[in-house]
């Protein structure tokens, strides 16, 4: 009886690729449903970083969709007069008709910190969507006026729509 021998292997072997195929298939629907909700979206994952320049500290940053970021700068390099803020995309200065002017100037002191507002040229303008650069500021010293110097390299995502 070879055929029947061979009838139980074939249906043993269906049944294997069935539970198995069952069992497949509802795990690619779960991670669908889980993508599709938001939970595996993996556009979410970048960090938000500050890598600060020399004598500078930058932290808290929130950028909008329109390209306003909020970051919170201090200084170790003495007390500034920060007279504009500017946002770049890459480690070139922004040019200084884009700088965000203070006034009056917001006054920075060794040690301290200050919540500034930067004007970032974002290009996707949608939440999620990431963005790298650097942020600069214009400030006075009491020994030198009009000083431009890089705060920090940023690296973030847009997380809020208009707020900052």
């Amino acid at each position: 009886m070879p055929g029947a021998w061979d009838r139980g292997k074939a249906q043993s072997g269906l049944e294997y690729l069935m539970n198995y195929g069952w069992a497949v298939l509802m795990i690619v629907i779960v991670l669908g449903i889980l993508y599709a909700i938001g939970i595996l979206n993996f556009s979410n994952i970048t960090q938000q970083a500050c890598t600060p320049a020399t004598g500078f500290s930058c932290t808290n940053l929130t950028l909008n969709t329109s390209g306003y970021l909020a970051a919170t700068v201090g200084t170790s390099i003495g007390s500034l007069s920060i007279t504009g803020t500017g946002c770049s995309n890459s480690t070139n200065a922004p040019p200084s008709n884009t700088f965000v002017n203070q006034s009056p100037t917001v006054p920075l002191v060794q040690g301290s910190q200050v919540v500034l507002v930067f004007k970032c040229p974002v290009f996707l303008s949608q939440i999620g969507a990431p963005f790298q650069g650097t942020i600069w500021l214009k400030y006075n010293q009491t020994t030198e006026n009009s000083l431009v110097s890089t705060v920090g390299a940023i690296s973030l995502t847009e997380s809020t729509s208009n707020k900052v």
